[in-house]
């Protein structure tokens, strides 16, 4: 009896997208523990809700840039079309900096005028950049998105993303000079990619200049 030849499944990244989907939505649920509701006396309610302010802040702030990620990385992966061992790895690690983002939001809540928290969440963010510029130049560069990206596009693409890891290099110095100039400058990148465009985040025009294999879906 002859055994059945079966053709090696391809490697599709629909289950790294999957996981990715499943951590991103850790990262944004965790954000919200920090926020505890006040266990104080009704009438300091007031009081009690105006020192926990930082924390909402710092909740706001860190949703839009865990958003921010989940859309890059949706848009990435609509012209990345399959996936092989190292790819694995390099998204991994942009998700690990993703999920440390909750611990690096609730330290910036608490020492939100310490220059050197500030700064760690600063690096986090940068480290979450350039995890993704990363696995988005190794794609391009191993033949793993569309073959309809010209050289010029997948520049694009990068030169974009790295626009917030620029912004938060900057950030990491003021905040020796004023830490409330520095987590403004965290959240302008965020605002700047949602203001470029509303339909860039789904590849239609705006900024991105996206070709049509960005709207694959």
């Amino acid at each position: 009896m002859s055994k059945k030849i079966v053709e090696p499944k391809e490697n599709a990244t629909n289950r790294l997208e999957a996981v990715s989907d499943g951590v991103f939505a850790v990262a944004l649920t965790l954000l919200v523990l920090d926020i505890h509701v006040p266990e104080t006396d009704p009438t300091k309610l007031l009081d009690a809700l105006i020192r926990l302010l930082p924390h909402i802040l710092t909740f706001i702030l860190s949703f839009l840039i865990v958003t921010f990620y989940w859309t890059a990385h949706h848009v990435i992966f609509n012209s990345i079309h399959r996936s092989d061992r190292y790819l694995l790895w390099l998204n991994a690690f942009h998700l690990l900096f993703v999920v440390f983002l909750p611990f690096s939001t609730a330290m910036l809540a608490r020492f939100h005028d310490a220059p050197l928290a500030v700064d760690i969440y600063g690096f986090n963010i940068i480290l979450c950049s350039l995890s993704s510029i990363a696995f988005w130049l190794y794609a391009a560069r191993n033949s793993l998105t569309t073959g309809d990206l010209s050289k010029s596009e997948i520049a694009m693409v990068a030169l974009r993303l790295s626009v917030n890891p620029i912004v938060c290099g900057l950030a990491l110095g003021i905040a020796f000079l004023n830490t409330t100039a520095a987590i403004l400058l965290y959240l302008a990148t965020p605002v700047w990619y949602v203001l470029t465009g509303p339909n860039a985040a789904a590849g239609d025009s705006g900024t991105w200049q996206l070709p049509r294999p960005w709207r694959r879906r």
